[in-house]
């Protein structure tokens, strides 16, 4: 629990105020580019003046740009901060690793984000998103001593063709976080898949679970359990959202 507060902690001293950047990424076979109007800065590689840590490209990013990591450096012990409304993109899912060393994470505090192509292992969170209007597409989220993906006070993100396995207690959580799309994910493994909290001052919107992969083959639409608090002393009652059409099998990502 230590690490853990520590880590959200020094998260929420590095947010910066950003404006929202709009754009989308095409992926093929694991390798993503930007369509955002913008610089590229590569780390990893060989390339003169890349760097060698994906924290230093962000640092030198403005919104806009995209991160591009290439995997032969990999993998990256960083504690990952993107306050700024970039790409980052991993040259191979399989292959482009961030690794927390067990107490980091991914932390997202900038809207309009997108991360592709990695897996993001061995944190106290895989990716932590404080802020709205995110993507997180195509990557392996897997390991992590918490969650796999933990959203907080976060709306109108799309989190959609990730596996998310094995994470010690949930796969992903969902804190006073509502208008979210969760599409064609696979969870695998995890001690629990999914978990939801909301409190009464935030308005009564479903999340939208949609064809996510669940452990296994489910011929009934699958209950996605949380709680709702219901008075200001802190009573809560158990609610629930529905993935009406779970897939039958695993997506291949």
């Amino acid at each position: 629990m230590k690490t853990k507060l520590i880590g959200i902690f020094i998260c929420m001293l590095l947010i910066g105020t950003v404006l929202p950047a709009s754009g989308t990424v095409i992926k093929t076979n694991n390798t993503a580019s930007s369509n955002r109007s913008g610089n590229i800065l590569y780390v990893g590689g060989s390339g003169e003046g890349n760097y060698s840590s994906i924290q230093d490209a962000i640092d030198d990013a403005v919104d806009g740009d995209t991160v591009f990591v290439y995997d032969d450096s990999s993998p990256y012990y960083e504690f990952v901060v993107v306050n700024k409304s970039i790409n980052l993109i991993g040259e191979n899912r399989e292959t482009t690793v961030i690794d927390g060393g067990g107490s980091g994470f991914v932390c997202i505090s900038a809207d309009g984000v997108t991360i592709s192509g990695f897996t993001i292992r061995n944190e106290s969170f895989g990716i932590n998103i404080r802020s709205n209007s995110n993507t997180i597409t195509s990557n392996t989220i897997t390991s992590n001593s918490w969650y796999g993906i933990d959203l907080h006070y976060s709306s109108g993100n799309t989190i959609t063709g990730n596996t998310i396995s094995l994470n010690n207690k949930y796969g992903i959580r969902l804190f006073n976080s509502v208008g979210n799309t969760i599409l064609k994910n696979n969870f695998i493994g995890n001690k629990r898949a999914a978990f939801f909290y909301n409190n009464v001052e935030i308005k009564w919107e479903r999340n939208t679970w949609k064809q996510n992969y669940w452990n296994r083959p489910r011929v009934l639409p699958k209950l996605i359990f949380g709680e709702i608090e219901v008075i200001e002393e802190s009573i809560f009652m158990p609610w629930f959202n529905i993935d009406w059409h779970p897939a039958q099998e695993p997506y291949d990502i």
